[in-house]
C-alpha cells in the first residue's frame, strides 16, 4: 500500500441520522452510481508507525486523528464501503504537517451548507469539511478548493493518475 492513500466513505445505512445525511450528501454533489460523503487521509503515524486517518468530521467536531482497525474508535478500512486511492506522489511529512497546523479546528458547518447543498459561493474561514481538509493535506490548489466534495476530489484524484 502507498504511504499515502485517500479513503472514500460510499454511505450504506439508512437506520442512522449519519446514514441518511450521508445519503443526501453523496446524492446532492453527484450524479455517478458511486457517490462518497465522506474522505479521509490515510498515512502512517510518526511516532508509533501504526495507519491512521486524517480528517475534519461533523461527527468528531472538526480536524482529527483516529486509528485504523476494527475496534472501538477505530476507521474499519477493509468494509466494503470504503474505497482507497493511493497517492505515492505525496509526502506523509506534507501531510503532517498540514494536519498538525489544523489539528483541533473546528468542522465547516457554514461552508458545507453553503457550498454543498446551497451551491452557493459563501462561507466562513472557520473550518473545514472533509474533502477541503484532504485536498489541503494532499497539497492540491485547486481552484474553489474551499467547496470541493468527496465525489469531486475522487474524480480530480482518478484524472491525475
Amino acid at each position: 500500500m502507498s504511504q499515502v492513500s485517500v479513503a472514500f466513505y460510499i454511505p450504506h445505512s439508512w437506520r442512522t441520522l449519519q446514514g441518511i445525511t450521508g445519503h443526501a450528501i453523496a446524492w446532492w454533489t453527484a450524479d455517478v452510481e458511486d457517490r462518497f460523503s465522506h474522505c479521509e487521509v490515510v498515512v502512517n503515524d510518526p511516532e508509533t508507525g501504526h495507519r491512521v486517518c486524517l480528517s475534519s468530521s461533523a461527527m468528531d467536531g472538526g480536524w482529527r486523528a483516529k486509528p485504523v482497525g476494527k475496534g472501538r474508535g477505530e476507521i474499519d478500512l477493509e468494509q466494503d464501503h470504503w474505497v482507497i486511492v493511493p497517492q505515492p506522489h505525496v509526502s506523509p511529512v506534507q501531510v503532517w504537517s498540514v494536519f498538525r497546523s489544523h489539528e483541533g479546528m473546528p468542522y465547516g458547518y457554514v461552508d458545507i451548507v453553503t457550498k454543498q447543498v446551497l451551491n452557493i459561493p459563501w462561507g466562513d474561514a472557520r473550518g473545514d469539511f472533509c474533502s477541503v481538509a484532504a485536498a489541503k493535506m494532499l497539497g492540491k490548489k485547486w481552484s474553489r478548493l474551499n467547496g470541493i466534495s468527496p465525489n469531486a476530489t475522487y474524480e480530480l484524484l482518478a484524472l491525475e493518475r
